[in-house]
């Protein structure tokens, strides 16, 4: 019984630290990336939120949608 229970310690401690290098792989994979970005944005300027670009192009072509609750409805 004693044998087992050390064996199950060892196996869970082995697991453990192959968890905690794969959270380290993973942040310092993100560090990377972002540093990556920021040397691209430095170099070739940021690039627009694809969200405020369609929200922008919206409002330039015509306002609120009456379908959606807009009060563009003509009145006689």
């Amino acid at each position: 019984m004693q044998v087992r229970l050390l064996s199950m310690l060892d196996e869970y401690n082995y697991l453990r630290q192959e968890k905690d290098e794969e959270k380290r792989r993973l942040r310092d994979q993100k560090k990377i990336q972002e540093q990556l970005i920021t040397e691209q944005e430095t170099l070739f300027g940021s690039k627009p939120s694809p969200i405020k670009t369609t929200l922008s192009s919206k409002k330039a072509y015509g306002g609120s949608c009456p379908s959606l609750g807009g009060n563009n409805s003509i009145t006689t």
